[in-house]
């Protein structure tokens, strides 16, 4: 994230690409989304979120307090994000 953030979007391209889950490799969806985020990939960013939503992902509550997430707070889709999932 921090790489976006300073400018070197090549260097942090690198890292998502290692970050990004691959056979058994797990990448915690939170942190995929601030890194697309800082990349201003905010529909990506939206994808990871929902899918980490629509597996009930423990971390979801904390997008709400996460002022990384402020240029999502607007859609619709975010918001969804911060009410509780349906139960099963």
């Amino acid at each position: 994230r921090l790489q976006a953030l300073t400018g070197r979007r090549e260097e942090a391209r690198k890292t998502l690409a290692r970050a990004l889950p691959s056979g058994s490799r797990y990448a915690p969806p939170i942190r995929l989304a601030r890194l697309l985020l800082a990349l201003g990939e905010n529909e990506r960013a939206l994808q990871v979120l929902e899918r980490a939503y629509a597996e009930r992902a423990v971390a979801l509550p904390l997008l709400a307090q996460d002022s990384r997430f402020e240029t999502l707070r607007a859609s619709p889709r975010f918001k969804k994000l911060l009410k509780p999932p349906p139960p099963a």
